[in-house]
C-alpha cells in the first residue's frame, strides 16, 4: 500500500511538474514566451517579455509545484519520500508531459522542494541569488549558484541524506538543462536581466 501511494504521489507530482505557468501567463497575454527572449518558458524570460507581475506569479506558481508534493511526502511518509516525488515535479518542470517534453530549467520548482524540506536554506538560496544577479546582472549565475550551495546546506541544516540525495539528481538535471546558458556564459554572451 504504501509503495501503491508513494506511486501516486509521484506521477501526481510530475504531472503537476508538467503545468508551465510561463506558458499560461503568456499566452493570457497573448505573447509565446518561447518566441521572445531566451524562449525559455520560465520566470526569467517572463519577466524580461513583460515585466515583474507576470513574472512574479510564474515563479510562485512553479514554486509551489515543488513545495506541494515534497510536503505531503513529508507529511505522509518522510524527507527521502519528500525529495524523491520533489525530483518527480522538476522533472515534469524540465520534460513536462502536457508541452511535448519542452519545458524549463527547474529551478524554482526545486526551490519548492527546498522550502518544504528547509526554509532556512530556501531563504539561504534566495539570498545567494540576489546578491549573484547584483553582481551580474545574469539570471542563471544565480540559479546555479543558488542550486549548488543548496546540497552542502540542506547537509548542514540537517536535513536527511536520502532527500538530499534526491535533490542532488535534481541539481544535475538543472544543470543538464542550463548547458546552453554555461556555452554563452563561456563565450561571454549570455542574456541579462534588464527590468
Amino acid at each position: 500500500m504504501t509503495f501503491v501511494g508513494v506511486g501516486a504521489l509521484l506521477v501526481c507530482a510530475y504531472l503537476l511538474g508538467s503545468i508551465n505557468a510561463a506558458l499560461v501567463v503568456a499566452r493570457a497575454r497573448s505573447v509565446d514566451i518561447r518566441a521572445v527572449g531566451s524562449g525559455n518558458p520560465g520566470a526569467s524570460n517572463v519577466l524580461r517579455a513583460m515585466g515583474k507581475g507576470p513574472a512574479t506569479v510564474v515563479y510562485l506558481a512553479d514554486l509551489l509545484k515543488g513545495w506541494l508534493p515534497a510536503v505531503v511526502g513529508l507529511a505522509v511518509w518522510d524527507a527521502t519520500i519528500a525529495g524523491m516525488v520533489g525530483l518527480g515535479a522538476v522533472i515534469g518542470h524540465c520534460y513536462p508531459a502536457f508541452h511535448r517534453l519542452r519545458g524549463g530549467k527547474g529551478v524554482a520548482t526545486a526551490g519548492g522542494v527546498v522550502l518544504a524540506l528547509s526554509p532556512l536554506v530556501m531563504a539561504l538560496m534566495i539570498g545567494v541569488y540576489a546578491v549573484a544577479l547584483a553582481v551580474t546582472r545574469i539570471s542563471a549565475v544565480g540559479s546555479l549558484a543558488a542550486v549548488l550551495l543548496a546540497i552542502p546546506a540542506l547537509l548542514l541544516a540537517g536535513v536527511d541524506s536520502g532527500a538530499v540525495g534526491w535533490f542532488g539528481v535534481a541539481t544535475l538535471l538543472i544543470l543538464l538543462r542550463h548547458r546552453s546558458n554555461l556555452a554563452r556564459l563561456r563565450a561571454g554572451t549570455e542574456n541579462k536581466l534588464t527590468r
